[in-house]
């Protein structure tokens, strides 16, 4: 199992204010000012991540600096915990928030799992505590080069015979 913690302090606009929540847009509508918020907040998640993740247990599974996801874990089972302190009363869903995050880090978040929890700060600064952990123990798929395509319990089928 390998771990990662890191903060994200507030938004890349404010580093007071609340994280942006998950953010949905056409292809056209992806050049609003909405939707180019949201894109700058992804690159601001993915950069803070970067940064910490560098000299980790997590670098082998990182991404080409300058692909726009950072994190490729393959068909690893990953999970994702939150803590999410609120500034205020005006914020969005916790669950948009996990989903904002994800969509900054991984590649495919198909095989991820997560939790959340929230609470109003004290001292009226938005922070997210990120807790990332992966699986790649026995029996899973894994990047490396020994196990791809592996997978536990596989049947195989049974040789033919050659007919006389």
């Amino acid at each position: 199992m390998r771990t990662l913690q890191f903060i994200i302090n507030g938004t890349h606009e404010d580093p007071t204010a609340n994280p942006l929540p998950k953010k949905r847009y056409t292809r056209r509508q992806q050049w609003t000012p909405g939707a180019r918020r949201y894109q700058e907040w992804e690159s601001f998640v993915s950069d803070i991540f970067r940064e910490k993740a560098r000299a980790s247990e997590l670098e082998p599974y990182l991404t080409r600096l300058f692909d726009r996801k950072p994190l490729d874990t393959g068909k690893l089972k990953c999970k994702m915990s939150l803590k999410i302190f609120w500034k205020g009363d005006a914020h969005g869903d916790p669950e948009n928030i996990f989903g904002s995050i994800a969509d900054a880090l991984f590649v495919n978040d198909k095989y991820l799992e997560g939790e959340f929890k929230y609470e109003q700060s004290k001292d009226k600064k938005a922070r997210v505590e990120v807790k990332l952990e992966i699986d790649d123990g026995p029996g899973v798929h894994s990047r490396d080069p020994k196990r791809v395509g592996r997978q536990r319990n596989t049947v195989l089928a049974p040789k033919r015979r050659k007919k006389p």
